[in-house]
């Protein structure tokens, strides 16, 4: 709490919280986390690995593994600094694999739960990050994202194998009032029982999807992205595998169900 530590090549692994963050807590803080890895931790709230509010936060080199919360298997992280530097918060080169977000029912984001607020939305960068074999009961096996600024870019990022155990969307990623852009990314293998399989986009979110790479994901009920009322998505140079152009076999599932076909 109000503390700007550098934590370098540590490991942290199978600690039990009361609350919130079972690896690490952090508030009102400017904290860098570099190299390590933060495993096997558990909260029965917010943030296995780590939960973070209100903080700078940049993570590099880190792998984040096999924690178990109700909202942010990995990290939970709501809000940023609110200072004239508007650092916000940085992923680069880290790993989320196997985490979980099935504790205490409703539980959501089973890599990474992200929440701004919407009078301040959650500036966020991310680079070279993998984000693998995450489950979540509900929404975003791999990432939930609430209240996202329009300033945020993801970068390469790998969206794989994630999963929801409930009748959810977002296996990939779910994305909710938030306008980030993802570019050079790959969603390849996720899965869900209703719609959304890589990414479903809700409530009036802006999202750009360029130079994305969508592959071997399965809905059950049909639409590798789905969409939901008042939400926009952007489409640039998106490929489903085989590597071609999007044709109108691939869907895109609509608040009211329609299916939408691309041409290009």
């Amino acid at each position: 709490y109000e503390s700007n530590p550098k934590i370098l090549d540590c490991v942290i692994r199978a600690n039990t919280a009361q609350d919130d963050g079972g690896g690490i807590y952090i508030s009102d803080s400017d904290v860098l986390i570099q190299g390590g890895e933060i495993s096997g931790n558990t909260a029965p709230n917010m943030g296995g690995g780590i939960a973070s509010w209100d903080s700078d936060l940049s993570l590099q080199y880190l792998n984040l593994e096999d924690n178990d919360a109700r909202f942010g298997g990995g990290i939970y992280i709501e809000g940023h600094k609110f200072d004239d530097d508007e650092d916000g918060i940085s992923i680069v080169s880290s790993s989320f694999n196997s985490n979980n977000a099935t504790l205490n029912g409703g539980a959501e984001g089973g890599g990474m739960y992200l929440k701004g607020y919407y009078w301040e939305p959650l500036l966020i960068n991310m680079d070279s990050t993998t984000v693998e074999a995450n489950t979540s009961e509900c929404y975003g096996g791999g990432i939930f994202a609430q209240y996202i600024s329009d300033e945020s870019y993801w970068y390469n990022l790998a969206i794989y194998s994630n999963s929801i155990t409930s009748l959810c969307e977002g296996g990939g990623m779910y994305l909710q009032n938030s306008d980030p852009r993802i570019i050079n990314s790959v969603f390849e293998g996720n899965i869900v029982y209703s719609t959304g399989a890589a990414i479903a986009v809700e409530e009036d979110s802006q999202v750009l999807l360029e130079r994305v790479l969508i592959r071997d994901n399965h809905a059950e009920d049909g639409g590798v992205i789905s969409s939901g009322l008042g939400a926009n998505i952007d489409l640039l140079n998106v490929t489903r595998c085989p590597l071609k152009p999007l044709k109108n076999d691939f869907t895109i599932i609509s608040h009211k169900g329609e299916k939408l076909s691309l041409s290009s």
